[in-house]
């Protein structure tokens, strides 16, 4: 799978998330999202390693713009 069609998957799966409510006991009810970063071999490196760096730098950057989101490391959010 392509980095692109992982995020635009990622991105579905959080918009469907954001929207359920979840429900403990009838009492309290919250819902939930989440960011994400991702880093697709052998683009962003060669190693688990380097692609945990890449996918993490990706990851950092969609918190500084807000949370919510999911970026691609391809999109020079690495070092």
């Amino acid at each position: 799978m392509t980095g692109q069609a992982s995020r635009e998957r990622l991105t579905q799966v959080l918009q469907t998330l954001q929207h359920h409510l979840f429900v403990v006991d009838e009492e309290v009810s919250f819902q939930v999202t989440f960011s994400a970063g991702i880093a697709q071999f052998p683009n962003d490196g060669q190693d688990v390693q380097t692609l945990f760096q890449a996918a993490d730098a990706a990851l950092y950057q969609a918190k500084q713009q807000g949370r919510n989101l999911v970026l691609l490391a391809a999109r020079d959010y690495t070092k």
